[in-house]
C-alpha cells in the first residue's frame, strides 16, 4: 500500500542518515549455512523475506525464484535463504509459499547468537509461550498488546509491564541482570508444563550466559534482539509481532508506523538545522556511568540530532570509545568535557506510577553531587529508559532544539503507545523527562 511504502522510503532516510552507527545485522550463522560475508539490514528479520522490507509475500517469491534461475544472487539479497542452510533451491520457494500462505512452519528468525554475532534460530510458527528476559523487550511486549502470547518472565516492572501479569504469565522470579538456581528451575518447570516457544531476550543482557549450554541441550529457541537502540527495537518489534502470528502482524506494523512516522518528523525538522547549531551532549545511564561514543544510551541523542561529545573531543573519543559505559568515581570526572556540553542527558529507567518525590530522592539528589558543579548542570536532563525507545530519542530531540520539536509533540507520540498498550497506566503515571527547572519547581515548591 502507499502508507507502506512510504515507510519503506522513510526508512532509507534514515538509515542514510545514521550510517555511521552499527546495526547489529551482521554475517554469520549457526544453522549450517556458509558465511557468505554479507551484510543484511532489515526491519523485518525472518529468512524468508528476500527483499528486506516489513513482509513476506509474492515479491519474496519472486526472487527466490529468480535466484534459482540464475537472475538474481544470494548476495545481494541474503534473506532469500529461508531456511537458512546456505543455499537457494526449490526448498526455500516452498517454505517462502507457506509463509505467504501463513501456515505452520518451521521459520529461521536473524537475530543475535550467544557468541553476539549474527545468526538464525529456528522457531515453530506461529510462535506460542514465549519467555521473556529483560525489560526492552517487555516493554515492547506490552507497548504492542500481545501480552497474551506470553508464557512466563524472568523480571518485569510491576506498572510498566502489568499486562504480562493480567495475561496470566508466570513470574519465573530473578532479576534484570541475573537468574537464580530456582528461577531456572521454575523456567524448566514451566517448559514442562506448557511447552516454551522461545525465550526472547535482551541481546544487551549476560542474565542468561549461565545457562546458554542448558538452552541449547534443551533445544528451546534462543532469540536475542538488541531492542535497547532506538533503530534496532523497530526490527525488534516487527519481526516479534510478525513470529507470533498473522493476527498480530497489523499490531506490530502499526507500532513500527507510528516509529517511522517520528522519525520523518523528527528529519524533516531538523533537515535545516546546520552543524554549528547542533547541540553537544553527553549520555549518562545508571545515574553516574558515562556512555561510551557507540553506546545505544549515545545513539538516542544522536537520532535526534545531537552531536555525541566524542565526535567534538578527540580526548572523550578515545578515553571512552566503544558501546560500553564507564563508572564515575568522582564529581570531578566530567569536568574536562564541561565547557563543551550542551546537554547531559541521564537515561534512568523509571517505573510508571513511581510518585515524585521517591524519583527525585532515589534519581536527581542520589547522583547530583556528580553534575551539581559543572556549568551545564542546568542543562541536566532525565529521561526515562522504561518509555518506548522512539519516545526517548523523540523527547531529545524536543530538549535540545525545542523551537523545531515541540514537547507537545512528543507528548502526543508518547500518548499514541500509552493507548495501545495492555498496561493500564496513563500519562499522569509517566514520568517522561525530568529537567534542573523541574528540580527547581519541585524543591521550592
Amino acid at each position: 500500500t502507499e502508507s507502506k511504502m512510504k515507510i519503506l522510503a522513510v526508512a532509507i532516510v534514515i538509515i542514510v542518515v545514521v550510517a555511521a552507527v552499527a546495526v547489529y545485522f551482521v554475517s554469520g550463522s549457526d544453522n549450517g549455512g556458509e558465511d557468505d560475508g554479507s551484510n543484511i539490514d532489515s526491519q523485518l528479520a525472518v529468512y524468508g523475506n528476500a527483499d528486506g522490507n516489513y513482509t513476506i509475500d509474492q515479491n519474496d517469491l519472486d526472487i527466490v525464484n529468480d535466484i534459482i534461475a540464475g537472475n538474481e544472487t544470494l548476495a545481494d539479497n541474503p534473506l532469500a535463504d529461508a531456511n537458512a542452510d546456505g543455499v537457494v533451491d526449490s526448498e526455500d520457494a516452498d517454505l517462502v509459499q507457506t509463509i505467504i500462505d501463513r501456515d505452520p512452519c518451521t521459520m529461521y528468525v536473524h537475530c543475535i547468537g550467544t557468541d553476539d554475532r549474527a545468526t538464525s534460530v529456528a522457531i515453530q510458527y506461529p510462535l506460542d509461550n514465549f519467555v521473556l528476559q529483560g525489560t526492552n523487550n517487555d516493554s515492547i511486549i506490552c507497548e504492542m498488546g500481545i501480552a497474551d502470547k506470553c508464557a512466563g518472565y524472568f523480571y518485569i516492572y510491576e506498572n510498566a509491564h502489568s499486562s504480562l501479569v493480567a495475561a496470566g504469565s508466570v513470574d519465573l522470579g530473578g532479576g534484570p541482570r541475573s537468574i537464580s538456581e530456582q528461577a531456572w528451575q521454575n523456567f524448566i518447570d514451566l517448559d514442562s508444563d506448557v511447552g516454551v516457544g522461545a525465550i526472547i531476550a535482551d541481546a544487551g543482557s549476560g542474565a542468561l550466559e549461565d545457562y546458554y549450554a542448558s538452552i541449547t541441550d534443551s533445544q528451546i529457541p534462543l532469540l536475542r534482539f538488541a531492542a535497547s537502540d532506538t533503530y534496532d527495537s523497530i526490527s525488534a518489534a516487527l519481526t516479534i509481532g510478525f513470529i507470533c502470528g498473522s493476527e498480530y502482524e497489523e499490531t506490530a506494523y502499526n507500532y513500527v508506523s507510528k516509529c517511522w512516522d517520528a522519525f520523518d518528523y523528527i528529519d524533516n525538522a531538523l533537515s535545516g538545522l546546520s552543524d554549528d547549531d547542533r547541540k553537544v551532549f553527553l549520555s549518562i545511564t545508571m545515574g553516574r556511568y558515562i556512555a561510551h561514543t557507540e553506546s545505544d544510551y549515545t545513539h538516542k541523542a544522536e537520532y535526534a540530532g545531537g552531536l555525541n561529545i566524542g565526535d567534538v573531543d578527540s580526548s572523550f573519543a578515545s578515553t571512552y570509545s566503544g558501546d560500553g559505559s564507564t563508572r564515575m568515581q568522582s564529581p570531578e570526572a566530567l569536568s574536562n568535557y564541561d565547557s563543551e556540553l550542551d546537554y547531559i542527558f541521564s537515561f534512568r529507567t523509571v517505573d510508571y506510577r513511581t510518585d515524585l518525590a521517591t524519583f527525585v530522592t532515589d534519581e536527581w539528589d542520589e547522583y547530583k553531587s556528580y553534575y551539581e558543579n559543572l556549568d551545564s548542570y542546568e542543562n541536566f536532563v532525565i529521561i526515562n529508559g522504561m518509555l518506548p525507545q522512539i519516545c526517548q530519542t523523540a523527547y531529545a530531540a524536543a530538549i535540545m532544539y525545542p523551537d523545531l520539536v515541540s514537547m507537545e509533540w512528543a507528548d502526543d507520540l508518547m500518548q499514541s503507545f500509552v493507548e495501545d498498550s495492555q498496561s493500564g497506566y496513563t500519562m499522569d503515571d509517566v514520568i517522561t523527562v525530568f529537567t534542573y527547572d523541574d528540580y527547581q519547581a519541585y524543591t521550592t515548591s
